[in-house]
């Protein structure tokens, strides 16, 4: 019994179960299959019968062998030969198929549907004849026909309060570890709408958390074997901050489980662990089953942790299924009106488009984060109906109350937003509303008469009619004065009864406007354009102005100031215009706009694109103050104002005059400076701060402007000059004890010290050596200072620093770094390289103990006769000090003994290498070098265009592991030329080294040598007319056509090719122009790059021959032919050859 920890292991055990199966039943077949008759005869005959189901999925082949191999059971208990079956004994499978489930047949126990299938694709792929007539059969088809009609089994969407419940769960602290498992692998699958079979197929190692979504990689789907991305916001529906987003702790949770088994197993390739949701530690690391992960999903939809809080019940919970987590976003973005393309997107269905894009997460993330704002903002999703009515009553109507969705209220403990939907917009219309909100505020009925009786009866009609809260006062004329003896009240306008009118007026227009800016039903099921923006911002206030409010807005403004022109840069966007329109909204009042906010509709779109999803912010702390910068900002602004006719647009630019003289004027002392950009920006908060308050007391716009404009002073207080601030303190002085650098009028220096106070002593109590200082341990001191500079390398940065030194001091062992840096052979893995001074030891012949250590022996010694003779040792030895290799001692002092040493004071500075430009970085240094070759002997150059040549060519490129093939051609309305080579990757790495491994990674670099070589051939048959011309082309490689049209490419070594063909190009006098032609379209230059040249045998004169040698010098061709032979008659055509 194998012990399955990875997915992929079990995959990979389950393929080969089913590939002995398959060939177990091939064999069972044997003559009767002409696959095996086919294969049995070749060598790897097991290798190749394989290789038919080599493509399907594991699930695929155990459902199609097993019915075949019932199918080929049920022939043997019939006695009926595999080369004789007929069409009975088809039909009576079928028959006992149709009726397994009827009778509970053990052998069968399949539909008659699911096993004509699986004999159909037996058949295909074992090439069994026999079965051939009885499949095509119109019997057989009918039994694939539906004989009843019935309804479709769709999945029912998870209701949304379950996952909101689901993901308060999982940031539980309190919740078992195995329960934050299951919910979180759960939840992965409903927010991003993943099948149960693709996060069982996701790598660990391959999750990646951003600041705003998780992404990842299943290996493996349904619909692709080649990775799919998917990815879910942090937030989810009930995150609102780190310690509420259910991925965060889930992630945990996935560390603390896997942590233990990491050593045994590695990292996990599943998501979904197999273990019961209660326990609070995991048992062991294995993939959960389909049966399993069902039974936790049906558990976890009853809240069994929340046993007093209404949830669905058993019954209810037994519709849920696993493919439930797939279809519930993409059944509420079908209530959202998502786009199509947004939705296939978030159920990864792609189309040729969205697959070159690489990525597809995010209009997924778009379509989960509008789900998430549209469930904040209150309108609850309808339950989809389901196909299959069967348990639908019990579903959906089993409670009166929506309890369902009262769970959501309970569970959140910040508030998502107005819970109420259309209804609450209308109640508002009635009288009732009206009645209940004096009621509420204690009005007395007198009032609420009397203002029934001034024709006032809704809430709507309340607020605005009476502008502001003096309106009211009209109840406390004389002619409400027997209203006021009724409720004995001497001083009406200062009574508790108007102060309770007052506030309900302020409590009805706040009413008013809230249900006036929520989304309608109508809009919620048609969203307008304006919302689905990708640049919509949201926030809680103000509501976004719509298409046609501004369209409005903007002819108004047209109308009233001819003469102003609004382009991108001067209108204002839609945000600081909607913000600029709720001033002017009864019941508020203007305040300050961050100049942050103060964009034009032009910037706006820039910094949205820039963004992911967040509001346009316009950065202003580090900018420069300007004149034409700050009046950009002041046009916008005031436009916004002027649109919303909160004021004229003369008033305006009179009041921006001002603020714009003031802060940029030009100080005549120098000792003042005008206003910082901070100081601007907290001067006009200051400016707009009174503006509103006189606003509010009841002045207009423009008479506020005029007022600060005119007559107050409190712009030029707020941008008055400033002082300069002091200039830096001037450099310390410098060391006393450093030496002079400079070398002085005379030029030779001076060596004395600086004249400087002395040095502080030591302050009393520091730590020092209490026996002798370190200087005096020399003898020789020198105060001489080197400096050296080096640059460490990561590898051995100790051995650098002795290389350094050594070269420094100038060591006569400056080579022994080097020898360390390349390490000292061990002879463990090679042998030992022999020094050719030392006698090399003979390897031992004795193998009697085989499992005895290896002997590392390397040399037997120099001197093996003087080791064995004492006289010839001593001859030896006088003869070695005799030439002066080796000095006699007598003594042991150490200081006679050893050489005198060298002490040295380092001073240590790190710096990292300045970096300003991208010119200082070392492969700009390179392509700059190169350049500056290119252009260093420029020639002049006609701007006219150079002519295009007039012809029809193409050329391709082929590589494989051990060569490559380049092949081409070209064709005139008077010539016709073609080329084929074949190299082997020995001969393309002499011309470049750098190629390593198999060549088919460099196909691009190739193609652009296919193409270079089309251009010298070219060249040579138009070398008689040394002009420049535009040489037209066409390739299947999409690197080779930008690099070629370019003639450049960071990415290396395709940049190398690059650069050799703009080399050659330049000198030649040709201009690439290649386009694109799609491969299977490209058949001629296919074939010739493959030496496949026997449609062009008969044109074999117009082959062009061409080296590696010629393509990688990239110079000038030059031949030399005597004056007594004629010249080669491609040459000769080349003097006539015109550029039409």
């Amino acid at each position: 019994m194998v012990r399955v920890t990875r997915t992929r292991l079990s995959l990979e055990l389950r393929a080969q179960h089913c590939g002995t199966h398959w060939s177990q039943l091939l064999l069972r077949l044997g003559s009767a299959s002409l696959l095996f008759r086919s294969v049995s005869g070749t060598k790897d005959a097991a290798q190749h019968m394989l290789a038919v189901i080599r493509k399907y999925a594991p699930s695929t082949l155990e459902r199609y062998l097993r019915i075949a191999n019932q199918f080929l059971g049920f022939l043997e208990s019939c006695d009926i030969a595999f080369s004789q079956v007929t069409l009975a004994a088809v039909l009576d499978y079928l028959a006992a198929a149709r009726a397994s489930r009827s009778q509970d047949l053990e052998i069968h126990r399949i539909s008659a549907t699911s096993a004509i299938k699986a004999l159909r694709w037996f058949h295909k792929l074992s090439q069994w004849e026999q079965l051939t007539p009885a499949m095509q059969s119109p019997v057989i088809t009918a039994y694939c026909s539906q004989s009843s009609a019935k309804d479709r089994r769709e999945a029912m969407p998870i209701p949304m309060a379950l996952i909101s419940a689901w993901e308060q769960r999982v940031c539980d602290p309190d919740a078992p570890l195995c329960t934050v498992l299951c919910l979180g692998a759960a939840l992965l699958a409903t927010h991003a709408s993943l099948r149960f079979g693709d996060i069982q197929r996701v790598d660990f190692s391959s999750l990646s958390l951003t600041t705003a979504a998780l992404h990842g990689v299943c290996f493996a789907t349904k619909t692709t074997s080649q990775g799919q991305l998917f990815a879910v916001t942090i937030a989810g529906i009930t995150g609102r901050d780190s310690s509420s987003c259910w991925p965060l702790h889930w992630l945990s949770a996935l560390q603390r489980a896997a942590s233990p088994f990491r050593a045994q197993d590695g990292d996990p390739d599943f998501l979904w662990f197999s273990t019961a949701p209660e326990l609070n530690n995991l048992l062991e690391l294995a993939p959960a089953s389909y049966c399993t992960a069902l039974l936790v999903l049906r558990w976890a939809a009853t809240l069994p942790w929340h046993p007093a809080t209404p949830c669905l019940s058993a019954l209810e919970a037994s519709q849920l299924t696993l493919h439930s987590m797939k279809s519930t976003v993409l059944a509420a973005a079908a209530q959202l009106r998502l786009s199509k393309d947004i939705r296939l997107s978030q159920g990864h269905h792609r189309d040729s488009a969205a697959l070159y894009s690489r990525n597809d997460t995010f209009d997924s993330l778009f379509a989960q984060r509008r789900l998430s704002i549209a469930l904040s903002r209150g309108p609850r999703a309808a339950v989809r109906l389901p196909r299959l009515c069967l348990h639908l009553s019990g579903f959906l109507f089993a409670r009166a109350s929506p309890q369902p969705f009262l769970l959501v209220l309970k569970l959140h403990q910040t508030p998502l937003g107005s819970m109420a939907d259309a209804s609450a917009a209308s109640s508002l219309e009635s009288p009732l509303a009206l009645k209940q909100l004096l009621s509420s505020l204690q009005v007395p009925e007198e009032l609420i008469h009397a203002l029934q009786r001034a024709g006032i009866d809704t809430v709507p009609d309340f607020a605005f009619a009476y502008a502001t809260a003096q309106e009211l006062d009209v109840f406390c004329s004389e002619e409400q004065a027997e209203l006021w003896d009724t409720l004995g009240v001497s001083d009406p306008t200062h009574s508790p009864a108007m102060a309770r009118l007052r506030r309900a007026l302020h409590k009805a227009k706040h009413l008013t406007e809230a249900a006036d800016s929520a989304p309608s039903a109508s809009s919620s099921n048609a969203p307008s354009t304006a919302q689905l923006q990708p640049n919509a911002w949201a926030e809680h206030a103000p509501p976004r102005l719509d298409s046609a409010s501004i369209a409005q807005l903007v002819k108004d403004f047209q109308q009233n100031y001819p003469g102003e022109h609004l382009d991108g840069d001067a209108m204002p966007s839609v945000r600081l215009l909607s913000i600029v329109h709720r001033w002017f909204v009864p019941g508020n009042a203007i305040s300050w706009i961050p100049w942050q906010l103060r964009l034009s509709e032009k910037t706006a779109a820039f910094l949205s694109a820039a963004l992911f999803d967040d509001t346009p912010e316009m950065p202003v702390a580090h900018l420069r103050l300007s004149p034409a910068w700050l009046g950009r900002i002041q046009t916008v602004f005031r436009n916004a104002i002027a649109l919303c006719k909160g004021a004229h647009l003369q008033r305006l630019k009179a009041y921006d005059k001002k603020v714009l003289d003031l802060a940029t004027q030009a100080p005549t002392d120098p000792s003042l400076r005008t206003v910082s950009t901070s100081e601007l920006v907290s001067a006009d908060r200051k400016l707009w701060k009174e503006i509103s308050s006189l606003h509010s007391s009841g002045w207009t716009l423009d008479d506020a402007l005029h007022e600060m404009t005119t007559v107050r002073s409190d712009v030029g207080n707020l941008l008055q000059l400033r002082a300069r601030p002091p200039p830096p303190p001037l450099r310390p002085p410098r060391d006393p004890n450093a030496p002079l650098r400079g070398k002085g009028k005379t030029g030779k220096g001076n060596p004395g010290k600086g004249n400087a106070p002395p040095l502080k002593r030591k302050t009393p109590g520091a730590t020092g050596s209490s026996d002798t200082a370190q200087l005096d341990l020399v003898k020789n001191r020198d105060s001489s200072a080197q400096a050296i500079a080096m640059s460490l390398i990561f590898a051995q940065p100790k051995l650098n620093v002795l290389q350094c030194l050594a070269s420094a001091l100038q060591d006569k062992d400056s080579g022994l770094p080097a020898l360390l840096a390349e390490g000292v052979p061990t002879g463990a893995f090679e042998p030992l390289p022999s020094s050719g001074q030392w006698t090399p030891a003979q390897p031992e012949l004795d193998f009697s103990q085989e499992f005895s250590p290896a002997s590392l022996e390397h040399c037997r010694g120099n001197w093996l006769a003087a080791e064995s003779n004492q006289e010839l040792l001593e001859q030896l030895v006088q003869d070695e000090v005799a030439k002066g290799f080796v000095k006699p001692f007598d003594g042991d002092e150490a200081d006679d003994c050893y050489a005198s040493l060298v002490a040295l004071s380092l001073d240590f500075k790190v710096g990292n290498i300045k970096i300003s430009t991208k010119s200082d970085v070392k492969e700009s240094k390179f392509v700059l070098a190169w350049l500056a070759q290119c252009f260093a002997h420029e020639q002049p150059r006609s701007l006219r265009t150079a002519p295009r040549l007039h012809c029809y060519s193409a050329a391709d490129a082929f590589a494989d592991t051990a060569r490559i093939g380049i092949g081409g051609w070209l064709s005139t309305a008077s010539e016709f030329i073609w080329f084929s080579e074949i190299f082997t990757a020995d001969q393309v790495r002499a011309q470049w080294p750098q190629l390593h491994g198999s060549m088919q990674p460099y196909i691009g670099c190739f193609e652009t040598l296919a193409q270079l070589a089309l251009a010298q051939c070219t060249w040579h048959c138009l070398r008689c007319k040394h002009v420049k011309f535009v040489l037209p082309s066409a390739t299947d490689n999409t690197s080779a056509e930008s690099g070629l049209n370019k003639l450049f490419s960071t990415a290396e070594p395709l940049g190398l090719f690059l650069r050799l063909a703009a080399t050659w190009a330049h000198l030649h006098r040709v201009q690439f122009e290649l386009e694109h032609l799609a491969g299977e379209k490209n058949v001629w230059a296919d074939k010739l790059s493959r030496d496949n040249i026997s449609f062009l045998q008969h044109r074999s004169a117009e082959r062009r021959r061409i080296s590696l040698a010629e393509l990688a010098s990239a110079s000038h061709c030059v031949t030399l032919h005597d004056t007594g032979h004629a010249w080669p008659a491609p040459l000769v055509r080349a003097q006539h050859a015109m550029l039409r």
